[in-house]
């Protein structure tokens, strides 16, 4: 009999321990801290991508009719957001940070109020949605790959002769998804005077006006520079450097001056006087308008010479004895490629 009636305190304390257990959670229901914005109002805030670790985004207020503390609690972290100081509200940016590259909204839907010590969960109030839009900040200055290039042309090319290719890039990403890059690439400075080269395309190309080496034409260092995409100011800028070296191209003949040729020497003639010069000249530039001299033909007695780098003859040999006597040689003038031939007719005279 005692057995049973302990049983039947214990029961009862029981149930009254529920009851009370109930009642508490009955009453935390009714008292639970309020939040602003409400669970069914949501605020929208943009922020620059540029804010650091610790930027307050924005601040959410409470109010417990207790007079309890209360705490905010931001129950997801898959975000850059945090609530470091649980009782101010204050949403920051936490780490890694944001990027408009990476993610441009953030959607915190998971924000309570609750008293300290207690769950957010169980005891808590939801707070009102909160949609964060990252806004995008030109960060990086566009990049040509590659940043140095030499390119050799030959001169005389037609005009649209590709000179590079251009590859401009820029890691900002635009907010209306316009591809990255430049939006304007151009010759800065090194082909200022009648241009000889152009941008086509992303491409460097060549004009109507001709390069010609023999003029001058022979190194140009263009200084390229793209602006870049970005649709807020200041835009930046990239610079890119070509250097071309331009290679003659052996376009003409080598033309003999004064023909016919001819001239009088005496029989006297002392040996090695220069007796005569060929009057030779190339339109081309050197290297290709370097000339050479011989005599292929009339000479077979070696009684000429003749110098193979300024075209002037010397007497060789004695003549003495061929006073009246005429001699007819053939002159080659060459720049390497291209030859040309004329006759030289030398008349000994006699000294007497």
């Amino acid at each position: 009999m005692e057995c049973f009636c302990i049983r039947k305190v214990i029961l009862k304390m029981i149930l009254l321990y529920l009851l009370l257990m109930v009642w508490c959670i009955d009453s935390g229901e009714s008292i639970k801290p309020r939040c602003f914005p409400s669970e069914t109002e949501s605020k929208t805030v943009n922020v620059t991508e540029d804010k650091p670790v610790g930027f307050t985004v924005f601040t959410y207020s409470g109010f417990d009719a207790d007079g309890d503390r209360i705490r905010f609690v931001l129950l997801d972290n898959t975000v850059p957001f945090s609530i470091p100081t649980a009782g101010s509200g204050d949403v920051d940016v936490a780490l890694p940070a944001l990027d408009f590259e990476r993610k441009t909204q953030y959607i915190l839907d998971k924000i309570y109020v609750t008293k300290f010590g207690l769950s957010a969960l169980l005891f808590g109030n939801k707070c009102g949605t909160l949609t964060v839009n990252v806004l995008p900040v030109n960060e990086f200055t566009p990049v040509f790959d590659p940043s140095y290039q030499n390119s050799s042309l030959p001169e005389g090319l037609l005009q649209n002769s590709l000179l590079a290719k251009l590859n401009c890039s820029d890691e900002d990403k635009e907010p209306n998804e316009s591809p990255f890059g430049c939006s304007s690439i151009t010759i800065q400075t090194g082909d200022d005077i009648k241009p000889k080269f152009t941008i086509v395309n992303n491409a460097v190309v060549t004009t109507n006006n001709v390069i010609d080496f023999d003029t001058g034409d022979v190194i140009y260092t263009l200084v390229i520079v793209g602006v870049d995409s970005s649709t807020r100011d200041p835009r930046k800028t990239g610079t890119m450097t070509i250097k071309v070296i331009i290679e003659p191209v052996n376009e003409f003949t080598p033309v003999i001056h004064d023909q016919p040729l001819c001239t009088n020497i005496s029989n006297a003639t002392p040996l090695g006087t220069d007796i005569f010069s060929i009057n030779a000249t190339d339109d081309d530039a050197p290297p290709h308008g370097n000339l050479s001299y011989m005599i292929t033909d009339g000479n077979e007695k070696g009684i000429f010479r003749i110098c193979e780098k300024t075209g002037k003859i010397h007497l060789d040999r004695s003549v003495a004895s061929a006073a009246g006597t005429t001699f007819t040689l053939t002159v080659k003038v060459t720049d390497g490629d291209f030859c040309s031939s004329a006759v030289l007719k030398i008349l000994i005279t006699s000294s007497c």
